[in-house]
């Protein structure tokens, strides 16, 4: 049965890690999540890494870093990347509120903050 998350229904959710996010789907396996982020002005997501998730971020709207390993990727609207395993990596705004949707593989919760 197809699941339906229509839009006027999202609730954001304050992360304990300062960010906001509503997780739009997941599948009853749990073997993929979709979440959309949004980060306000000056809001980042510390620096982490997951042990067995792939995570894929797609910038909806606004701007963002995502720092990876020892890399600064600076995404804008439309823009796509993927983080495997171990990369350590970081996301930062410092423009006006940014959308981010987060697709992970495996839906398991595997994530290390290192700061």
């Amino acid at each position: 049965m197809p699941i339906l998350k229509r839009y006027i229904d999202r609730e954001y959710e304050k992360s304990t890690k300062g960010y906001h996010r509503t997780v739009l789907g997941r599948d009853k396996d749990n073997k993929v999540e979709v979440v959309e982020l949004k980060l306000e002005k000056n809001e980042k997501i510390r620096l982490h890494y997951h042990t067995t998730m792939t995570e894929m971020f797609y910038v909806v709207e606004g701007r963002v870093k995502i720092k990876v390993d020892n890399n600064i990727y600076e995404l804008v609207s439309g823009d796509f990347l993927i983080v495997f395993p171990n990369e350590k990596h970081e996301l930062a705004n410092d423009d006006k509120e940014s959308r981010i949707l987060a697709i992970k593989y495996p839906a398991i919760e595997d994530t290390i903050f290192i700061e």
